[in-house]
């Protein structure tokens, strides 16, 4: 005798009620009484199958909150921990409970500050562009030599400079790490020439982006190729606030 055909992938809605004067059919799934004793089954059948499903997932949930630090060997490691301002706590490389400090972002601007003109230049190479200003926020990092170079310690960096350029016809930047001979390029950009507009001096300003990691400490400055220049001003035009004049800038920002 063969079972019936259950369906536990689906819920009968309704078990027809086997109306009086009909007769019982056997082998046949669509009359009586097997048609009631099949939607019956594949109820069952759903259900014990919901019930499954609710149970491996109860199980499984199970798994991963055994799987997590919650263990007292854990808890009293964190017990045992002494809370120190500007930490939080943890994992060390090997996995174990520790307290960590809050990275902090720490950020130096150098600048070239001047009371009057930018200075003249020359066309005859790439020239080292003045900086001789530092302003530093979070931890000090940056050291700022006499020479207008500037030295980084080992770390992560992302660096950006604006270096500007008066009637000089097209002119670029770089930042030069100068221990490894390694040239930051900055944007291409181009104003008028010195003879263009008489009596008249347009600026333009050449950006450097850079990002990158050191080993070891090195030094840096930032150099302008120009093309053309104008008595006092080549490399900035005075504005003449009584502020001072400010010209090449570069923003360090230190990640790691």
């Amino acid at each position: 005798m063969p079972n019936l055909p259950e369906d536990s992938a689906t819920y009968p809605a309704a078990v027809r009620q086997i109306d009086s004067g009909e007769l019982a059919v056997g082998g046949d799934i669509t009359k009586p009484p097997n048609e009631q004793l099949l939607a019956l089954a594949s109820r069952t059948a759903y259900l014990k199958g919901v019930s499954d499903g609710h149970d491996a997932a109860i199980a499984n949930l199970n798994t991963a909150l055994n799987g997590k630090q919650n263990s007292s060997a854990t808890l009293s490691a964190i017990a045992n921990l002494t809370l120190i301002a500007n930490q939080f706590i943890g994992t060390d490389a090997a996995g174990d409970i520790a307290l960590k400090s809050v990275p902090t972002i720490s950020v130096a601007i150098l600048q070239d500050f001047k009371s009057g003109f930018g200075g003249q230049g020359d066309t005859t190479g790439w020239l080292k562009r003045d900086l001789n200003d530092k302003q530093e926020s979070g931890t000090s990092f940056c050291t700022l030599n006499g020479d207008s170079t500037f030295a980084l310690p080992a770390g992560s960096y992302f660096v950006f400079a604006r270096v500007p350029g008066t009637m000089v016809d097209k002119h670029q930047a770089r930042l030069t790490n100068n221990t490894d001979g390694i040239n930051y390029k900055g944007s291409s950009t181009q104003t008028l020439t010195a003879a263009a507009v008489s009596g008249q001096s347009i600026t333009t300003d050449s950006w450097v982006f850079a990002t990158f990691a050191i080993a070891a400490t090195k030094t840096f400055q930032v150099e302008h190729r120009i093309y053309d220049t104008i008595i006092d001003r080549s490399l900035g035009a005075e504005v003449g606030t009584g502020m001072g004049e400010v010209y090449t800038q570069v923003v360090v920002v230190k990640l790691i």
